[in-house]
């Protein structure tokens, strides 16, 4: 199992051990924490990778809404639509570099533990559509022989472009912590693997932290 297979399913272990760490006494607050509707804005830091080798790294800037519509036992469903974006490099020695743009659609389900509770660990996953825009550039790479001097001579910059859409699983966790009844913090950690079928082989990494707004 490679190391960007694990990583899923360490999130989700850890949010499944959190989730049942606190006691009630410690975890219920004064008055619970309710919401049907949320919209909230992250910033954070992402990775794209094709296969084994990483495309491109940098930093990573969101947009999503929620609704939790349940109540009961299912009160801890919730349903959410996101999009996403990163705008990455990743240099390969002195002579190449590489510049990635990678949008994210996705359409997600939520579990969260502790539902009525300011402190809110949850497991996310999905399906996401994944558009990159990838570019890599390099010098000396390429050369032309010369007939009339018998050398080899250099193109100078040489560039090669990528551009695909593909469809893929997400998979993550985190914690939505309440600052007030209307405004929380939320730490998250995303995967999007889109390896299942033909075509390109990526994976999109995300670490973020998100500002949510709760009606």
């Amino acid at each position: 199992m490679t190391s960007r297979r694990r990583l899923p399913i360490l999130v989700m272990a850890l949010a499944f051990a959190v989730g049942g760490a606190a006691s009630p006494a410690s975890a219920q607050p004064v008055s619970p924490w309710t919401y049907t509707f949320e919209v909230f804005g992250n910033v954070g830091y992402g990775r794209l990778v094709s296969g084994d080798n990483e495309w491109g790294k940098g930093g990573d800037y969101g947009f999503a809404v929620g609704l939790r519509p349940l109540a009961g036992g299912l009160q801890g469903l919730g349903f959410e639509v996101q999009a996403s974006w990163l705008a990455g490099s990743h240099a390969a020695g002195s002579q190449a570099s590489n510049e990635v743009n990678a949008n994210l659609f996705a359409a997600n389900v939520l579990y969260h533990f502790r539902g009525r509770t300011r402190v809110q660990p949850y497991i996310v996953g999905g399906l996401g559509v994944l558009h990159v825009n990838y570019t890599q550039r390099c010098v000396d790479c390429v050369f032309d022989w010369d007939p009339a001097t018998g050398e080899w001579v250099s193109r100078g910059v040489s560039e090669w472009q990528e551009r695909g859409t593909k469809a893929g699983f997400t998979f993550g966790g985190g914690a939505k912590i309440a600052i007030q009844r209307h405004l929380s913090i939320r730490p998250e950690f995303l995967l999007t693997d889109t390896t299942a079928g033909s075509g390109y082989n990526w994976g999109l990494l995300q670490w973020r932290v998100g500002v949510g707004v709760h009606f």
